[in-house]
């Protein structure tokens, strides 16, 4: 497990010339993907908006990166579990845009639905687990918009972008055609997220003598918290623990291509993100039970002292599981009119 991969040193002049090329390329990307998107047609808007993207850029680069406001030098970590997040986030982007423009989704719609859907998922996320950790934040209501400090529930998440996307694709005159579309992006790349999550050491299992047991080192989450614990000294690694991480990652991979196969032989519109909703929550139960970081919350307790089930997300697969399952049966016993088109369009991908 490598929870950092490198240091990068950078001064303040460095760090400046650095953000300035970054406000130039995004400027220059914005340009490039509306004229292949739209041709000619669009320059002017989009020299307007290449234009405003670069201002910005430089405008807080010129600001805030200056030697009187940095220190003579930044040591930046380049964190394996931010950089696994990064290349998740690329790669459902963009198998999103591939199976969302056969549906008639647009790159610049599929953009709106990142940046919107994904400020509201850091709502759902957060007040999930501000929900369950109530008692925490009551004396001090305010410290529960501190989401930074940590404490987020992916499936608060996944629900609230989830349904933002729907009635954001009903106002474009799209239909669960386009819902599987985006649903498919995430299935298919879920895992890579939980994949950083073990070069990190965080949401680590139970110990275990089977031979999968993984021993964490010095420098990762697990270790360091259980030598918070008072469970191992902080020079030694942990004892050989379940690699949940891994195992909730090959589960990802399982769903995500299972619901591939399903939208490239014509899925009824709708059943691709409710078998999300139905597989990744039901897989995710099982993997709580060996999981044994602190950091996984409980909305009931069971037993009390030391509690097995059920977690914030047992309890959330309680209720999506059936749910999901619900939908999909009420789907397919009256098929949409647009089925036919659906299998047309996602075997053509």
């Amino acid at each position: 497990m490598h929870p950092i991969i490198t240091t990068v040193h950078l001064g303040p002049q460095l760090a400046q010339v650095l953000a300035i090329l970054v406000s130039v390329g995004l400027s220059a990307y914005v340009v490039w993907d509306g004229l292949k998107l739209h041709g000619r047609t669009q320059l002017p808007s989009l020299l307007a908006q290449a234009a405003l993207v670069l201002a910005v850029g430089l405008g807080l680069s010129l600001y805030f990166l200056t030697p009187g406001r940095l220190p003579p030098e930044l040591a930046i970590d380049i964190r394996s579990w931010g950089v696994m997040v990064v290349v998740g986030m690329y790669s459902c982007f963009f198998i999103q845009r591939h199976y969302g423009q056969k549906v008639g989704l647009t790159g610049d719609q599929i953009l709106s639905i990142w940046v919107y859907g994904g400020l509201l998922a850091v709502v759902g996320a957060r007040g999930l687990h501000v929900l369950v950790n109530w008692s925490d934040y009551a004396e001090a209501p305010l410290t529960a918009l501190k989401f930074w400090d940590g404490g987020m529930a992916f499936i608060g998440a996944a629900v609230i972008a989830a349904g933002f996307s729907f009635f954001y694709l009903r106002r474009l005159g799209q239909g669960l055609v386009a819902l599987d579309a985006l649903a498919l992006g995430v299935a298919m790349t879920h895992g890579l997220g939980r994949i950083g999550c073990f070069l990190a050491g965080c949401c680590y299992g139970q110990a275990t003598d089977l031979p999968v047991g993984v021993s964490f080192p010095v420098g990762s989450i697990a270790q360091f918290t259980q030598a918070q614990l008072g469970l191992i000294q902080s020079t030694e690694p942990t004892a050989h623990l379940h690699p949940t991480q891994l195992y909730e990652a090959a589960f990802c991979f399982l769903i995500g291509f299972f619901l591939w196969s399903r939208y490239r032989r014509g899925a009824v519109p709708g059943t691709i993100i409710a078998g999300y909703f139905a597989l990744y929550p039901f897989a995710r139960f099982f993997v709580e039970l060996v999981r044994d970081d602190p950091e996984r919350e409980f909305l009931f307790r069971f037993p009390a002292e030391a509690p097995v089930i059920l977690s914030t997300t047992q309890t959330s697969a309680l209720v999506l599981v059936p749910f999901a399952l619900l939908v999909i049966w009420r789907l397919r016993s009256a098929p949409s009119k647009g089925a036919a088109q659906a299998a047309a369009s996602s075997t053509a991908g």
